[in-house]
């Protein structure tokens, strides 16, 4: 058994292994690399995530900036958001489901170390060479969990589906399903109950939250307000539909326009298509600072043919219960359609300005 082998089967290894250290600094250029980037260059963090986490979901969201060990042993489901400062140490494996968030300052860490000086302690090997071994323990995040700001889990833990971690919080121990826990150490408080519910819904979570751009400077929110729809372009892409996933239509804008800077749009193009639903809330935006507008959707995806309908090819009704200009000081995402539903804070400050 090698030393990476040890190490992910929580022995006692040696992490100055070459092969390990080869991993490791690899990981640490490109978390460097990514918390250099500013937030618009989003194409070059996407290719830096997806070199750093290959087992991780594609669309996971880190804030930035981050702090990982190897990457390749975090493991991390669908509609994941982490806000400033997340750290990973993943000597061993970090199993994170659907629909977590991390609060900022969040660390998740597996290296364990003797207890015993003794053992603890640098010591030479056959060759002279002095090292110091240690081991880890894995960590398990359930899906549905929020783990609030400067949050530590140790190695061992497993935090159970739909729970939520008070700031502050070290969690030494397990934490059940379905659980409100906090305090150092974090202990239980209660089971999170239906009073929890701000809208008095058992199934709030499934309504979904969306930034929106109505074309290019809201050039077209007149119009899309005015029909009571949203839509967005590339209707010489044809039916949505026909498409089996965002890849494929992301080979095809590749195909028609002769590179691959089309991940954003793509995204976007399936987002509308297939994971906008009737019921979600949508915040229609003029550039990064301003919202012009709040809706409810209420249709699935309809496809108008190339521009037929006068206003755009792919097409959603749209009940826009407000209109008008509010500035926000917080710089909104460039992209065309983004799911802020992870995104708290964002949700949070928008939604104050539609209150009276």
């Amino acid at each position: 058994m090698n030393e990476r082998m040890k190490m992910t089967a929580g022995e006692l290894y040696n992490p100055a292994d070459e092969e390990l250290y080869t991993l490791r600094t690899k990981a640490h250029r490109l978390c460097m690399m990514y918390n250099q980037l500013y937030d618009t260059d989003e194409d070059e963090r996407y290719r830096i995530l997806h070199e750093l986490l290959p087992y991780s979901d594609r669309e996971a969201y880190f804030q930035g900036h981050i702090f990982f060990d190897y990457g390749i042993n975090i493991h991390i489901g669908k509609n994941f958001y982490a806000n400033f400062g997340t750290t990973i140490l993943d000597v061993c494996p970090v199993r994170i489901g659907d629909n977590v968030m991390l609060g900022t300052n969040v660390s998740l860490l597996t290296p364990m170390h003797p207890l015993r000086w003794q053992e603890r302690n640098a010591r030479p090997d056959a060759d002279g060479n002095m090292i110091q071994l240690e081991y880890g323990k894995p960590i398990t995040v359930g899906s549905n969990c929020w783990i609030a700001s400067n949050v530590t889990v140790t190695g061992g833990v497993t935090i159970g589906d739909g729970c939520v971690i008070g700031a502050g919080s070290v969690v030494t121990r397990d934490i059940p399903a379905g659980m409100l826990a906090a305090g150092n150490p974090c202990r239980v408080i209660r089971p999170i109950e239906n009073d929890g519910a701000l809208s008095g819904r058992e199934d709030a979570e499934t309504v979904h939250y969306w930034l929106y751009a109505p074309g290019h400077n809201a050039c077209m929110w007149e119009n899309f307000y005015s029909h009571g729809v949203m839509g967005i372009g590339w209707g010489e892409l044809g039916d949505l539909n026909a498409y089996p996933d965002m890849k494929a239509i992301h080979e095809k804008l590749c195909e028609a326009y002769g590179d691959d800077s089309y991940m954003n749009i793509s995204l976007a193009l399936w987002q509308f298509s297939h994971d906008l639903k009737p019921g979600d809330v949508v915040f229609a935006k003029n550039g990064r600072s301003e919202i012009v507008g709040m809706g409810i959707v209420e249709s699935g995806y309809e496809f108008c043919g190339k521009g037929e309908s006068g206003y755009a090819s792919h097409v959603r009704k749209v009940r826009w219960t407000h209109k008008g200009n509010w500035p926000i000081q917080q710089t909104l995402p460039m992209k065309t359609l983004t799911d802020i539903t992870s995104c708290t804070d964002y949700v949070r400050i928008i939604s104050a300005l539609f209150r009276s």
